[in-house]
Order: C-alpha cells, then structure tokens, then sequence
C-alpha cells in the first residue's frame, strides 16, 4: 500500500516537475534573448559614439575635443562647447549623417550665437 501511495504521488509529481522545467527553460530563453538585445543596443550606440568623433576629428571647422558625445538607443545628445552656431550645425549634420542614428540633440554651449 505504502508503494502504491509512492507510485501514485510519483506519477501526479512528474507532470508538474515537467511544466516547471518547460517554464523555466522558457524564461532563461528570454533571459538570454534580452540580454542578447541589450548587447547589440549597446555594440551599436558605441558605434555611433566612435563613428561621430571620427567624422568631428576629420572635420577642420570643429574642434572635436570640445565636443562630447553620448549614444543611448541610437538617439546621440551633442553636450560640450563650440564657437559659433555654424559649427553646432556642422556637428549635428555630421551626425545625422550616420544612418545607425534615429535622433540627435544638441546641448551644445554656443560662444558667438
């Protein structure tokens, strides 16, 4: 009687057991899916980063060390200080240039607006 009531708890515990791994799986799926993504995100912000001070250093009308860049998401926010309106624009034409990049923001300090 003792190994029928072992048996039978057995039976109804391994469909659960079951389920439970299944769902579990499931979740670090996910887990390492998001991760994944959030990899990429930060692969292509760093990118964009890279590729804005690129393009500012080769840039003679900018001085690129007065300008500090910061990509999240693909939306790059232009922060630091430029002589003239002319060069805020220039830096953000250069950005917006960069197909990754879905908005720019400029906070740039502007000397002799």
């Amino acid at each position: 009687m003792k190994q029928l009531k072992i048996a039978i708890f057995l039976a109804l515990l391994i469909p659960v057991l079951i389920v439970l791994n299944v769902n579990a799986s499931r979740k670090v799926e996910e887990s390492f899916k998001k991760a994944e993504f959030q990899l990429e995100d930060a692969a292509v912000d760093a990118m964009i980063t890279v590729k804005a001070k690129a393009l500012f250093i080769q840039e003679p009308t900018l001085s690129a060390r007065d300008i500090h860049v910061n990509t999240q998401e693909q939306i790059v926010v232009l922060t630091g200080e430029v002589d003239t309106q002319f060069e805020e624009n220039v830096a953000l034409n250069l950005v917006e240039s960069i197909k990754e990049v879905r908005a720019v923001r400029s906070e740039l300090k502007v000397w002799l607006a």
